[in-house]
């Protein structure tokens, strides 16, 4: 190397400076510069948000519901500057190698990996640009050094970063999170320590698993250690013999054949009215079939119900004559019968039109009447009148209010 005076490395310097050459190189450093700057912000970000995300999905890796990612570079594969996917991805998924590995583990372990590669691809990428640059002179300015320096430096890191994550994935792909977790923190750089910290890093998971296996099953109750409790018999444990065998061990008499047990049951009362209240309707007043319905009201047990009256149709006054002579009809064949009191409960008289012929009187729903308790043997307890026939109702001329 040529050796300068003071003076004459002044001289040197301020001619390559002043040449076209440098300032040329100085411009195109200038104007990279606010792009290598915004490039290593966004870098770190990247790299941050990837650490967060790869960590957090660790945590969930450590209680055992993943054990296997994928498998990529060894670990004394040189460097390359992309990783490699394994051989057992298909288009339509990931096949896992190992016995027991769900295809929903296997799946999320693949977009796992597939964020590494994309880091790894995006370092590579930056480092490939910069390093373009880097073919300067020696007179480059101080800032711009140090901004390509720092960049550098951030990407090497990248490129570090994302071949440990793919050693690691490797590692749990092979051999399960837990072990992978054990061995996170040791940079892989042969093969034979690797092999020596895998060995040690699998023991310790080994013995952890061991033991909770042991803790599990001391809590699982034993088959067979109940004590003999004699429940009569010939000594021997009712459980041992065949259920036909245990049923007739202690008949004193040979068995011929069994009796069937007659026990007496009484009929089931309770809710038949109930059950049945489409037939009282048909009938019945509409407080008799609230009865049925839904029972007495307390307050009646130490009291009678108040006297409750309701004004009769307007059909039966319009008809005065036609409900007299029905209403005594009644009477007189005993389907009915006159109280001489008010009773307690009253039903309404109503008389229904028919276009029949006149001989045809019945009943239509409700009860008999004002002065009439019961009608029990008809079906209904309304009047029945033709209104085609007028002459069927001129014979009775009688007053409702006479007869009553």
């Amino acid at each position: 190397m040529d050796h300068f005076s003071d003076d004459e490395l002044v001289s040197k310097i301020a001619r390559i400076k002043s040449s076209d050459e440098y300032a040329s190189y100085t411009a195109k450093l200038d104007e990279i510069a606010p792009d290598l700057t915004q490039a290593d912000r966004n870098l770190q970000s990247h790299l941050s948000a990837l650490l967060d995300e790869q960590r957090k999905r660790r945590t969930a890796d450590d209680d055992g519901k993943l054990d296997a990612i994928l498998k990529t570079v060894g670990a004394s594969a040189p460097v390359k500057r992309k990783l490699q996917r394994p051989t057992s991805w298909t288009s339509g998924g990931f096949v896992h190698s190992k016995a027991g590995g769900s295809k929903q583990e296997d799946l999320s372990c693949k977009r796992q990996f597939e964020q590494v590669d994309k880091a790894d691809n995006f370092f590579f990428d930056a480092k490939s640009e910069l390093e373009a640059t880097l073919e300067v002179p020696e007179s480059i300015s101080e800032d711009n050094l140090k901004k390509l320096k720092k960049a550098k430096a951030a990407l090497d890191e990248g490129m570090s970063w994302a071949e440990d994550q793919a050693q690691l994935i490797d590692i749990a792909f092979k051999y399960g999170w837990p072990t992978a977790t054990e061995f996170e923190g040791e940079h892989v750089v042969a093969t034979e320590e690797a092999e020596k910290k895998l060995k040690k890093a699998r023991k310790v998971v080994a013995e952890r698993l061991a033991k909770i296996e042991k803790d599990r099953n001391a809590k699982k109750p034993k088959i067979g250690d109940k004590p003999f409790v004699p429940k009569g018999g010939r000594g021997a444990y009712p459980y041992a013999q065949q259920p036909q065998q245990q049923e007739f061990l202690d008949c004193p008499s040979e068995f011929d054949e069994a009796a069937a047990v007659q026990t007496p049951v009484s009929p089931r009362i309770t809710g038949r009215l109930r059950q049945r209240v489409g037939f009282w309707r048909t009938f019945a007043s509409s407080l008799v079939v609230s009865w049925i319905i839904f029972g007495v009201p307390l307050t009646w047990i130490s009291a009678p119900p108040p006297a409750r009256f309701s004004a009769n149709s307007p059909s039966a006054v319009a008809e005065a004559e036609f409900v007299s002579a029905a209403v005594a009809a009644l009477v007189e064949s005993g389907a009915a019968e006159e109280w001489l009191s008010q009773p307690a409960v009253v039903s309404p008289l109503a008389v229904a039109y028919r276009d029949t012929g006149p001989e045809e009187v019945g009943f239509l729903p409700g009860s008999a009447g004002t002065h009439f308790g019961q009608a029990a043997d008809f079906p209904s307890g309304a009047l029945q009148a033709g209104r085609k026939n007028p002459e069927f109702l001129s014979g009775f001329r009688q007053s409702l209010q006479d007869v009553l």
